[in-house]
């Protein structure tokens, strides 16, 4: 029997989707929601190497998707020894209708999730109140199974341990609001007070924008022309994806082309000088690159050198700096050959009397 997955329209007209995600990210976010490892649940087991085979994508890829899902959007969390992802947003958006049929195939993925603290993530948030109730059986019944081994007399640090052990942090994402309708919410890290969990809305999370990291904090591990070629190609790749956006596998072939071309240093003063400029694209820093190339600046200090030339030049002649004399000398001929033109050419044109007796002579020819 097929199986199909539903995705509303309004997919589309989400804000967070306009307007935060890249290409890459909705692609990427369909991807999760309707590929065949899909459960009706919101939980499925998956590994990063069947995602990149499905997608054609590199694992290196993948992983930074995911990072960028589970930490920027907030929006899933993968658990790394059970290799089982959660989409946090996935019941609200899937269960329209419950029955018996529906209750029982919940039932019967559930058991076979591995880490359950996710069921609790998902199960809170069903609107339909029978399906609701498979999920709490099993995490209220995993809750007590924690505590109920641990009576008064306990030490602190055994239920500290208890409680690490069902707070890991893949559950460092706050669970979503029930009353928030917007589509794709982003949720951010709760904090326990009272017993009571305090989840932080979309707008204040929007608020606290994490800032991107400008060149001068990595430039500390900067590395040089000698550097082996794959750190080289790493640390770019890195500063491409902290500081421009999403470093695809066309992007990491196109700075490991400018490596080869020009060099590590000039390749990483583009990318520098793209996030200086405020024109964070791949086309402006090989720009960048392709001028080193023409100009054979290949060094850092030599294109730090040609850039204080260069602002010489635009700001005027340096009052302390002397003219070289073969300069002054090539000026002085040009001046000397200059003032022997103009007196060839004023000798050579005639004076008033002379275009007189010019024009008497035509005027005489033509009346004989």
């Amino acid at each position: 029997m097929s199986v199909y997955r539903t995705v509303q329209t309004d997919f589309w007209k989400d804000p967070k989707i306009m307007e935060d995600f890249t290409p890459e990210d909705k692609l990427f976010y369909l991807y999760l929601l309707t590929n065949p490892n899909t459960t009706q649940c919101g939980i499925y087991g998956i590994t990063k190497k069947e995602m990149a085979f499905q997608l054609g994508y590199s694992t290196e890829t993948v992983n930074a998707l995911m990072d960028r899902f589970i930490s920027y959007h907030k929006l899933i969390d993968y658990h790394v020894e059970t290799r089982e992802l959660v989409i946090f947003n996935w019941a609200k958006y899937n269960f329209k209708r419950g029955g018996k049929p529906v209750q029982d195939l919940i039932k019967s993925e559930l058991a076979k999730v591995k880490h359950q603290p996710y069921i609790e993530i998902v199960g809170k948030h069903v609107p339909i109140y029978g399906i609701r109730q498979v999920y709490e059986s099993y995490y209220v019944s995993y809750d007590e199974s924690c505590h109920e081994s641990h009576d008064e007399s306990s030490d602190e640090s055994t239920h500290q341990s208890c409680n690490e052990s069902s707070n890991e942090e893949s559950l460092n994402q706050a669970i979503p609001k029930e009353n928030d309708e917007s589509y794709h919410e982003s949720y951010d890290e709760s904090s326990e007070k009272n017993g009571q969990t305090e989840t932080k809305t979309k707008t204040e999370s929007k608020t606290e924008t994490k800032p991107q990291p400008q060149p001068q904090q990595q430039e500390k591990r900067q590395l040089t022309n000698d550097a082996p070629a794959a750190e080289q190609l790493s640390d770019l790749t890195s500063f491409y994806q902290n500081n421009l956006g999403l470093a695809t596998p066309h992007t990491i072939s196109m700075l490991e082309g400018m490596i080869e071309d020009a060099s590590y240093e000039a390749t990483r003063y583009a990318l520098e000088q793209a996030v200086i400029q405020e024109k964070r694209s791949l086309n402006y820093v090989n720009r960048i690159v392709n001028r080193c190339i023409s100009q054979k600046l290949f060094t850092l200090s030599a294109i730090k050198l040609q850039e204080q030339r260069r602002q010489q030049q635009q700001t005027g002649t340096n009052p302390d700096s002397k003219t070289p004399e073969w300069l002054a000398e090539e000026e002085r001929e040009s001046r000397e050959h200059a003032a022997r033109k103009k007196a060839e050419l004023e000798s050579e044109v005639p004076d008033d009397d002379e275009i007189e007796a010019m024009l008497q002579g035509l005027k005489g020819g033509t009346t004989a």
